[in-house]
């Protein structure tokens, strides 16, 4: 990967805060991988943490709703740094 598109990378992952404990994506380690291509103009985000856990009912739900709002806002963000690309999370 460019050297100048991990920077992007490695900016919205610090920018991108989860709200109810205002830390980033990346002291949080909420991202696995990220994916760009610029043959397909598209960004392919695979996620970890909130939500992955499913032995307690209520964890997952709760889960689900922090990765929801982390999710609208990477997706925000990448699609303003990569301007023209498509935005996407891969499944689990």
């Amino acid at each position: 990967m460019k050297a100048e598109t991990q920077k992007k990378i490695d900016g919205i992952l610090c920018r991108v805060v989860e709200k109810g404990s205002l830390m980033s994506c990346a002291d949080l380690d909420l991202v696995r991988k990220v994916t760009v291509s610029d043959s397909s103009r598209l960004v392919r985000i695979q996620m970890d943490g909130p939500g992955d856990n499913r032995s307690c009912i209520c964890a997952g739900l709760v889960g689900d709703m922090l990765r929801g709002s982390v999710e609208r806002d990477l997706k925000a963000e990448f699609e303003r740094e990569f301007a023209g690309y498509r935005v996407e999370f891969a499944d689990q």
